[in-house]
């Protein structure tokens, strides 16, 4: 497993260089406006699509089938993709909480920052890789824009209900809303976490039954 993630590391390292200067523009973005954070939600968004672009790049390169000659389970060659994707989204997370540390943002806004956009963010391997596994890369983009974009209306609603996470600090919001947000944030991150679990085993069976 390791070297698996060695490996996407390299690729990451080598091929998505655009990926750094992307993660560079969206933190001075909402640094310098803080009054919108949807690019620092945008920002763990953008680290769970690496998986699928990692997926493209291995069935462009042959990889997919040349790993099954390796020493290497079927179920290790997903799971390294999955994992890839969760250390990118909390990389991603916290390199957005640092941003919001900076800006003077409360403890209790940013960790529940980092809990809705690390949410938010599982949910785009969690669909578009399953459907790239199961139909191919080309035929899974479809899917996987489908996902991306509702992922990423979704941290933009996010940013503007609770502006800069505080929910306690928005002016005229009644107790009971701030606990209805409260328990929504807590149903949303329990369903995402499910979601990313099923997938993972879904994508497991859909490589074990391919060819």
């Amino acid at each position: 497993m390791k070297g698996l993630l060695l490996k996407d590391l390299y690729v990451i390292i080598k091929n998505l260089k655009i990926y750094l200067l992307v993660s560079v523009f969206f933190l001075a973005a909402g640094a310098m406006d803080r009054s919108n954070i949807f690019f620092l939600y945008f920002l763990p968004i953008f680290g769970g699509m690496i998986p699928m672009t990692l997926l493209a790049y291995d069935e462009k390169s042959g990889w997919s089938q040349y790993s099954l000659s390796l020493p290497y389970g079927r179920r290790q060659i997903v799971s390294s993709k999955y994992m890839i994707g969760l250390i990118a989204q909390v990389i991603m997370s916290v390199l957005s909480m640092t941003v919001l540390f900076f800006t003077g943002t409360s403890f209790m806004a940013i960790m529940t920052f980092f809990v809705t956009s690390f949410s938010v963010s599982c949910i785009v391997p969690a669909i578009g890789l399953p459907f790239a596994l199961k139909f191919g890369v080309e035929k899974g983009r479809i899917a996987y824009y489908i996902v991306v974009g509702a992922c990423a209306a979704i941290g933009g609603i996010l940013s503007n209900t609770a502006g800069d996470g505080d929910t306690q600090a928005l002016p005229g919001l009644a107790p009971e809303t701030a606990q209805s947000i409260s328990e929504i944030t807590v149903i949303f991150t329990a369903a995402a976490i499910i979601i990313y679990i099923l997938s993972w085993i879904i994508s497991v069976r859909i490589f074990k039954n391919s060819k």
